[in-house]
């Protein structure tokens, strides 16, 4: 049960291409200079006139697998309600490894000693060459990947100064939403769905461990309409139903959402003066 928990705990993650970038090419680099002033596993031996600069290019290698483990990882993130948990950078630290290490044999087959490809080379590259060193490059890659995540986060922050951080009631959960992004909340029990926008136009929802209540405190510009549901009220459309039966329509929302008597007023003369 421990480690279900820990497997599942949030991890900073970055959409943008540039931490993709500049984690591969330090890692790469690292590996390539380790290779060119340490000489490990006899690499004494080779001998080139351009020795160096071949040793270069695996760092090309590195950097090519860091790049296209990228667009997955980000496709998962975005279907997790851009949610990014730590068995998730597991997995992407091994399928990264396993391309770099892919990526290396190929250019070591084919650049370096010219050998042509083949599974039974592959597999003897990888236990012998490509797992000792990703023992040591897997543990550094992800710390790379942490820091500029979290770089990234924070300057992110930075440039919005309007970005909100929205805490679940028990602090373990978090997420950063700009106040016009928040489209509406609904409660579930002891959870609450948050619907919003995306910089892209997509609609995305979080669902969090925390009040109505307590979330409306944390988006201030936020209105309630009913014991269950907050809206963004710049997303209003129109006033559905009679006295008995109340609905709000919202723009990007199918379906109505229950409006309780006692926020109708403040409903309908927003909407009015929105109209004038």
């Amino acid at each position: 049960m421990q480690w279900s928990k820990w497997l599942k705990k949030e991890h900073s993650f970055s959409t943008r291409w540039q931490q993709a970038f500049w984690s591969g090419t330090i890692l790469g680099l690292g590996l390539a200079l380790l290779m060119i002033f340490l000489q490990p596993f006899d690499t004494y031996t080779y001998q080139s006139p351009f020795k160096n600069l071949l040793l270069l290019g695996y760092a090309f290698c590195i950097l090519t697998a860091a790049v296209l483990i990228h667009p997955p990882t980000k496709w998962l993130y975005r279907k997790q309600d851009n949610r990014w948990y730590l068995w998730n950078e597991i997995l992407t630290l091994l399928l990264g490894g396993g391309l770099m290490m892919s990526f290396s044999y190929a250019y070591n087959a084919l650049v370096i000693n010219g050998y042509p490809l083949s599974l039974s080379h592959w597999w003897e590259f990888i236990s012998a060459f490509g797992s000792p060193f990703f023992l040591f490059l897997g543990p550094f890659w992800g710390l790379l990947r942490f820091h500029l995540g979290r770089s990234d986060q924070q300057l992110t922050q930075v440039a919005n100064p309007t970005l909100l951080q929205i805490v679940s009631q028990n602090k373990k959960e978090s997420f950063q939403l700009a106040a016009a992004q928040f489209i509406y909340a609904q409660a579930q029990q002891n959870y609450t769905e948050v619907f919003y926008q995306t910089d892209a136009g997509e609609v995305v929802r979080k669902m969090l461990r925390i009040s109505i209540s307590r979330l409306q405190s944390q988006i201030p510009s936020s209105q309630q309409i009913h014991r269950s549901y907050l809206i963004n009220l710049d997303f209003l459309e129109e006033i559905q139903g009679n006295a008995r039966k109340r609905y709000v329509q919202l723009k990007m929302v199918p379906k109505p959402l229950p409006l309780s008597p006692k926020y109708y007023e403040t409903i309908q003369k927003w909407l009015s003066n929105s109209a004038q």
